[in-house]
């Protein structure tokens, strides 16, 4: 197996991967939480779309 690609699709570009599910959980855990910083920074605002997931991940903002 090459990898495993993770997005988020309420972040466009949101994108990570990773050689094990864990590490693709981890890594895009860190790609969400430097978009979502970047765009405090910028004063951009998130709306978070409705919907269900099939992974969540905590995130520190």
């Amino acid at each position: 197996m090459a990898g495993l690609l993770r997005q988020f699709s309420s972040l466009p570009g949101c994108i990570s991967q990773g050689k094990t599910e864990e590490e693709a959980k981890e890594n895009i855990k860190g790609a969400i939480e430097f978009h979502l910083k970047s765009l405090a920074e910028e004063g951009i605002p998130f709306y978070p779309a409705n919907g269900m997931s099939d992974t969540f991940v905590a995130v520190n903002v």
